[in-house]
C-alpha cells in the first residue's frame, strides 16, 4: 500500500452528481477528416480561433488524489502541507508532535509553476511536490529529505497540455509513487513509473477509455502492495477499479452505491487492515459511510461510525498522522479556519480538535493549478469564445437547461431571479453540440451584427473536432439557404445535406433549425454526433411550446429528444438582454447556471453543508425551474434527486404562510408538484393538500351531477357551465358533435394567472388545467378543483351543439335573460361549490361563493357590467355586438399589479364583493375596474410609447361620466385643480418627452385639455378612423403613431394642434405639422402656464 499521499482526499469539491467534472477540448478530428489522414495534433492557426492553447486545459471538480498531505520528514507519520495566499510560504505541521509543530520549507517557485500533488518519487520516504510550469508545461518536484529543499527537473513527461494528472499512487509496487495522466477527450490513461530521476511512461494500463468513466482516486484496495485506480461512471453512478498487481490492470467491481446522492468522499485506510477503503458522504442528509476493501475485491457497507451529520467543516484529507495504521479525515471551517479530525478507531468516532493549527485562512491547503482546474465551460468557452464581447438578441430568445456533465453554458441573459443559458455547448459520446436560444441566429442580420458572426464561426470550427483543415459545413432546414449564403461569402467550405446517415458521412458539422423533425432524421443526426460529427443549432423552445400547446415541450420537441443524453435541453422561458446590443460575454458564466451545479448546492444548502446567500438561492431555483421545464419529472437521474431532494415536504403556500422567493426547496417542490399534476392524466389525479386552503374544498355529501349544457360554438372563447369539479376527482365530458381536431379544449379551473415571478406565494403558482378534445368522451379533473368551461376556436362553424358532463358538482352561476330570479333566491346561489359566476351580454364576472349567497338582484349587477363594457366599445368603436363577452375573476394572487387587463381581467380577494355590487359600480364608480377594462379596448396604432397608462384613462374618465354621471372636470382626477397641480410639476421652458411620459398622470393632462376643449365625440370619431385601417395605412412606428395622431385628430377638430403638442414636448415631423398649415392653431386658454 502506498503512503496516505497518494489517494484521494475527502475535498469539497467532490460532485453530488458524479463527475460534473470531466471534460477538455478535444483536438481530435471529425469523422471525414479521420477517413483520409491518420491522427495527428492540429496546427493551432489565427483563422480557427478555437484552437488557441488555452483551450486545452483538463476540467476538474475534484481534487483527487492530489492531496496536500504525506510524510515530508519521513518519520512514518503523515503532515499537513500549507501555503500562503499573499507571500507564497510553504509550511507543514507535524500533528503528532507536541503542539503540532510547524515547519517551513523553503520552496521558490516561480509564478508560473503550480503544484500539482505530493508524493514520494525518489523512494526515499519521505513526500515531495510536485509541480508543473503552465506555461511550457514543464515537471519538476522539490525534495526535502535532507532537510533542504532541492528542485529536481522530471525529463520526459509530456508537454502537451490536454493530458491530466488524476492520481498519484504507487501503481507499481516499487515503493515510489507514480504520476496517473489522462487525456478525457480520448479516455486514454497511462502513468509515468517514477524512479527520482526520471519518468517510464507506461501506456498499458487497461483503463477504460470511456470518458464517462471519471478518476476519482487510487489506493491498495486489496492490500497486495500495488495501489489500484477507481472510477465512477458520470450518469450511472457505478464504480469499478483496476487492479494494478499485473502487467495490465484488470477490472473488478467493488459494489459500491450506485445512488449518486452518496458523493466521493476520499480513500484511506480507515480500519487499519491494510487495505484501503472508499468514504462516502450523502449530499442529502450528511450521512457517512465507508466501505472496508477486502480481499474478493468487493466493498463492505460501514456506517454509524460517528461523524456527524451536520458538520460546518469542509474535507482537507486524509493521512496517517500518529503513524498507527489508521487514516484520519481533517477538515477545516472556511468561516473561522478551525481545524478538527476524526479519530475512526472507536466507534463512535473521536472528534479532536485541532487548535494549535492556524486559523489564519490566508494559509490553505494548496490547490490544483489553474490548468486542472478548469471545467468543462472553462475549457471550451475560452475556444469558443476567443474574441467575442457581445452576441446580438435576434427577437425573442428562448432559453437551455444544461444538465449533462459534459454540458456547459455558454452566454447567459436574464430571467426572472438569475440568468439562464442562450447558448449552449457539450459533448456527446465523440462529438460535439452547440445549440443556440433562437433560430435568428441562424441569419445573416443577427450573424452581422456585434460578435455573433465570430461566435457562429467558433461554435462551427470547434464542433466540428478541430481538424487541421477547414471543416465541411453541411446547412439545412428553415433558414439553412441564408446561413449557406452567409458561410460562402465568408469563404467557408458549406454545402446542402439532408438529414440521412449518408448525406451526413460528407460533411464535418451540421447546421440545423430543430423543430419537428421525423425519428429517422434524428436518429441519423444522433448517430452522425454521438460518432464524432459536430452539430450547431438554433431555435428557441418558448416558441415551439407556443405553437404546440397541447404537445410535451420535454417529451415531444426535437432538439430535447435529440439532446436530451447530451445534458442539454430547450426550456419554456424567454430571456431579457444582458447589454444594450444583446447578450454579453463576460468571463465564465455563473457556476450555478449549471442545473446539475444548482442541484448539488441546493441539497448541500438543505442539509447545512452550505449556506447560500439570496442572490445565490434565487440563481439555484431559476436553474432548476429551467430543468424542470425541459425535462420529464418523472424521467432520469437527474429528476430521481430533485424529487429526492423534494420528498416529504409539505408546507404549500397560504396567505398566512406564504412561500418565499428565498424558500429553496419550498419553491423547488411546489414547482415540481405543479408539473408533475399538469402532466397526470385525468384518471390518476388526485387531490392536492393545498386545494383545501385555496381555492377551496367541497363537500363531500355535495351531490355529483349529470348535466347536458347548449353551447352556441359561433361565440369563441370560454362557456360557462354552471359546475364545479371537486378536487382530484374526475368529471365526464361528452361532445359528440365536435371533430377530434376542431380545437376545442375543456379548462377546469377559472385561476389561469401563473404567479411564477411573484416574490412570494400565497397559493399555489399554476391551478388551471386545460384538456384538448380529441374524442367524443373526455375525462378531465383538477388536483385543486374548478369551476369547468367549455374552450371554443373561433370559427368552428358547428352552431348550437349539446356538451354532456358527469360527476360535477353545482356553482352558483346567473345568467342575465336565462336565470329565473327566484330559482335564484331559492336555490341556485346555495349550490355547494366555492366559486360563483353572474353572466351578462358583454361582462362574466367570477367571485367567491359566499359573496352571492345573500345577493338578491344579480341582474343589476350583470346589467351594470354590460353597461360599463358598451361604454368603453362605445369610445374606443368596437363592434356590436362583440365576439365573445370578457371576464373579470377576483383570486387570491395575481401575476401582476393590483389588478391587471386580459382574458380574464384579474384582481384581488378583497374586492371580491365589489364586483358583484352595482350600487357601488354605478355610484361610487371603481378606478381600477374602469381602468383594466380600458386596456383591453385600447388601440396600439393610437397609443405611443409612453401612454399605455395614459390613454387608457380617457376609458376610465368616459365612463365615470356616463355610468356614474361624474364629468371629468368634476372628477378628482381630471378637475382643474387637479391639473394645474400636475402642471406645476413640468418645466414648460424645456420640455421634455421622457418627462412628460415618465409621470402617467401628467401626460393624461394632455388629453385632458383635449377632450375639454373638444368634448368626447371628437375621441370617439378619431378612435372609428382608426378601426379597419388598411395594413399599409397603419403606423409602422412611434414617430408615425405620433404624427398620425395630430393630424387625425386636428383634422377632426378643424384645429391645427402643432404647437400644442410643442408645447408638451411631443415631437411630431416637420411633414406632419406642415400638412396642418391651412387650419387655425389651438391652444387652451391660460396655456402654457405663465405665457
Amino acid at each position: 500500500m502506498g503512503p496516505a499521499v497518494g489517494r484521494c482526499a475527502p475535498v469539497v469539491g467532490c460532485s453530488m452528481l458524479g463527475s460534473l467534472h470531466r471534460e477538455t477540448v478535444a483536438r481530435g478530428q471529425s469523422t471525414r477528416a479521420a477517413a483520409k489522414s491518420p491522427e495527428r495534433e492540429p496546427q493551432m492557426t489565427a483563422r480557427v480561433t478555437v484552437a488557441a492553447a488555452v483551450a486545452a486545459a483538463v476540467a476538474a471538480l475534484h481534487v483527487h488524489a492530489l492531496s496536500a498531505i504525506g510524510d515530508f520528514d519521513a518519520d512514518g507519520k503523515d503532515e499537513v502541507l500549507l501555503r500562503h495566499a499573499a507571500s507564497g510560504e510553504w509550511i507543514y505541521y507535524d500533528l503528532d508532535a507536541e503542539d503540532a509543530a510547524r515547519q517551513t520549507l523553503a520552496i521558490e517557485m516561480a509564478e508560473t509553476v503550480v503544484f500539482v500533488g505530493v508524493g514520494d518519487f525518489d523512494g526515499d520516504g519521505a513526500a515531495e511536490i510536485l509541480a508543473r510550469d503552465s506555461v511550457d508545461q514543464t515537471w519538476r518536484y522539490f525534495d526535502h529529505a535532507d532537510g533542504t529543499i532541492v528542485e529536481r527537473a522530471v525529463p520526459r513527461m509530456t508537454r502537451n497540455d490536454y493530458w491530466s494528472v488524476d492520481a498519484i499512487a504507487d501503481f507499481n509496487g516499487d515503493g515510489t509513487d507514480d504520476v496517473l495522466i489522462r487525456r478525457h477527450d480520448r479516455g486514454v490513461t497511462f502513468y509515468y513509473a517514477m524512479n527520482g530521476t526520471e519518468a517510464t511512461l507506461v501506456r498499458n494500463t487497461g483503463v477504460t477509455q470511456n470518458t464517462l468513466f471519471d478518476v476519482m482516486g487510487a489506493g491498495d484496495f486489496n492490500g497486495d502492495g500495488h495501489d489500484d485506480i477507481l472510477l465512477r461512471h458520470a450518469h450511472r453512478g457505478y464504480w469499478i477499479y483496476y487492479d494494478m498487481a499485473g502487467p495490465r490492470g484488470v477490472l473488478r467491481r467493488p459494489g459500491l452505491t450506485q445512488n449518486l446522492l452518496w458523493e466521493f468522499g476520499g480513500i484511506g485506510d480507515f480500519d487499519a487492515d491494510g487495505r484501503d477503503d472508499v468514504m462516502l458522504r450523502h449530499t442529502g442528509n450528511g450521512e457517512w459511510i465507508y466501505y472496508a476493501m477486502g480481499t474478493n475485491h468487493r466493498g463492505r457497507l460501514t456506517r454509524g461510525f460517528g461523524m456527524p451529520r451536520e458538520l460546518t467543516h469542509r474535507a482537507i484529507g486524509a493521512g496517517d498522522f500518529d503513524g498507527d495504521g489508521h487514516e484520519t479525515p481533517l477538515l477545516r471551517d472556511p468561516d473561522t479556519g478551525s481545524w478538527v479530525s476524526y479519530d475512526l478507531t472507536a466507534s463512535p468516532a473521536t472528534r479532536v480538535d485541532r487548535p494549535e493549527l492556524t486559523t489564519d485562512l490566508a494559509w490553505a491547503a494548496p490547490t490544483e493549478p489553474s490548468f486542472r482546474e478548469r471545467t468543462p465551460e472553462v475549457v471550451a468557452a475560452n475556444g469558443l469564445l476567443d474574441g467575442v464581447t457581445t452576441i446580438d438578441r435576434p427577437g425573442a430568445t428562448g432559453d437551455f437547461c444544461v444538465f449533462g456533465p459534459r454540458a456547459f453554458p455558454l452566454v447567459v441573459g436574464a430571467t426572472s431571479g438569475g440568468l439562464a443559458p442562450v447558448v449552449a455547448g457539450g459533448r456527446w459520446d465523440a462529438g460535439r453540440v452547440v445549440a443556440f436560444g433562437q433560430d435568428g441566429y441562424l441569419r445573416p442580420h443577427a450573424l452581422d451584427l456585434a460578435d455573433t458572426g465570430l461566435l457562429m464561426t467558433n461554435a462551427l470550427y470547434w464542433a466540428s473536432g478541430l481538424a487541421p483543415e477547414p471543416p465541411r459545413i453541411g446547412v439545412t432546414g428553415k433558414y439553412g439557404d441564408e446561413l449557406h449564403g452567409w458561410l460562402t461569402d465568408a469563404g467557408h467550405d458549406a454545402v446542402e445535406v439532408v438529414l440521412t446517415s449518408e448525406a451526413l458521412r460528407t460533411v464535418d458539422v451540421v447546421a440545423v433549425r430543430l423543430w419537428n423533425q421525423s425519428q429517422a432524421e434524428l436518429d441519423a443526426l444522433g448517430a452522425f454526433v454521438r460518432a464524432g460529427g459536430g452539430l450547431v443549432t438554433a431555435a428557441p423552445g418558448w416558441a415551439w411550446a407556443a405553437a404546440h400547446r397541447d404537445r410535451e415541450l420535454a417529451d415531444d420537441y426535437a432538439g430535447n429528444r435529440l439532446l436530451a443524453d447530451a445534458g442539454i435541453g430547450w426550456g419554456r422561458r424567454i430571456l431579457a438582454r444582458t447589454t444594450a446590443q444583446g447578450f454579453a460575454v463576460d468571463g465564465r458564466p455563473p457556476a450555478l447556471t449549471h442545473a446539475a451545479r444548482a442541484l448539488q448546492a441546493a441539497a448541500a444548502h438543505e442539509t447545512g453543508r452550505q449556506v447560500l446567500t439570496d442572490p445565490e438561492t434565487t440563481q439555484a431555483i431559476a436553474s432548476l425551474n429551467g430543468a424542470i421545464d425541459c425535462m420529464n419529472p418523472e424521467d432520469g437521474p437527474f429528476m430521481a434527486d430533485l424529487r429526492a431532494l423534494t420528498a416529504g415536504y409539505d408546507r404549500w403556500p397560504t396567505a398566512e404562510r406564504p412561500v418565499k422567493r428565498t424558500d429553496l426547496v419550498g419553491h423547488i417542490a411546489t414547482r415540481l408538484a405543479v408539473e408533475r399534476h399538469r402532466r397526470t392524466p385525468a384518471e390518476s389525479v388526485r387531490a392536492h393538500p393545498a386545494a383545501a386552503d385555496f381555492p377551496g374544498s367541497v363537500a363531500s355529501d355535495a351531490p355529483r351531477l349529470s348535466r347536458t349544457i347548449s353551447v352556441d360554438t359561433a361565440v369563441p372563447r370560454w362557456h360557462s357551465t354552471g359546475l364545479y369539479a371537486a378536487p382530484g376527482e374526475v368529471v365526464t365530458v361528452t361532445i359528440p358533435d365536435a371533430p377530434a381536431d376542431a380545437g376545442f379544449h375543456i379548462r377546469v379551473g377559472v385561476h389561469t394567472d401563473g404567479v411564477w415571478k411573484r416574490p412570494e406565494w400565497t397559493r399555489m403558482p399554476e391551478i388551471s388545467r386545460r384538456f384538448r378534445v380529441s374524442d367524443s368522451t373526455t375525462p378531465v379533473a383538477n388536483a385543486f378543483g374548478g369551476l369547468i368551461y367549455i374552450d371554443v376556436p373561433p370559427d368552428s362553424g358547428l352552431g348550437r351543439i349539446d356538451v354532456g358532463i358527469e360527476g360535477a358538482v353545482a356553482a352558483p352561476r346567473f345568467v342575465l335573460g336565462e336565470t329565473d330570479a327566484d330559482a335564484w333566491r331559492d336555490e341556485i346561489r346555495q349550490a355547494p361549490a366555492p366559486w360563483a359566476e353572474v353572466e351578462g351580454r358583454n361582462m362574466i364576472v367570477t367571485t367567491e361563493a359566499r359573496q352571492v349567497r345573500g345577493l338578491e338582484d344579480p341582474a343589476a349587477v350583470a346589467v351594470t357590467w354590460d353597461r360599463i363594457l358598451d361604454l368603453a366599445a362605445e369610445l374606443g368603436s368596437w363592434p356590436d355586438p362583440r365576439s365573445s363577452p370578457e371576464r373579470f375573476v377576483v383570486d387570491r394572487q395575481i401575476s401582476a399589479g393590483y389588478l391587471h387587463a386580459g382574458y380574464p381581467i384579474m384582481t384581488y380577494l378583497n374586492e371580491s364583493a365589489n364586483v358583484v355590487d352595482a350600487e357601488h359600480l354605478r355610484t361610487d364608480g371603481n378606478w381600477g375596474f374602469f381602468h383594466e377594462v380600458g386596456h383591453n379596448h385600447q388601440n396600439s396604432d393610437w397609443t405611443f410609447d409612453g401612454t399605455v397608462e395614459v390613454t387608457v384613462n380617457l376609458f376610465t374618465l368616459y365612463i365615470y361620466e356616463f355610468l356614474c354621471g361624474i364629468p371629468v372636470a368634476e372628477h378628482r382626477w381630471g378637475s382643474a385643480a387637479f391639473r394645474a397641480e400636475q402642471m406645476a410639476e413640468y418645466d414648460f421652458d424645456n420640455p421634455d418627452l421622457e418627462q412628460w411620459k415618465s409621470v402617467p398622470f401628467l401626460a393624461m393632462v394632455t388629453y385632458q385639455q383635449m377632450q375639454q376643449g373638444f368634448g368626447w365625440d371628437a375621441f370617439r370619431n378619431v378612435f372609428a378612423t382608426y378601426r379597419g385601417l388598411p395594413e399599409d395605412e397603419r403606423p409602422k412606428n412611434d414617430q408615425e403613431k405620433r404624427d398620425q395622431w395630430l393630424v387625425r385628430f386636428s383634422r377632426e377638430v378643424g384645429r391645427d394642434l402643432g404647437p400644442f403638442f410643442e408645447a408638451w414636448g411631443i415631437p411630431t415631423s416637420h411633414e406632419a405639422r406642415s400638412s396642418l398649415a391651412d387650419l387655425p392653431t389651438w391652444l387652451p386658454e391660460g396655456f402654457p402656464p405663465g405665457d
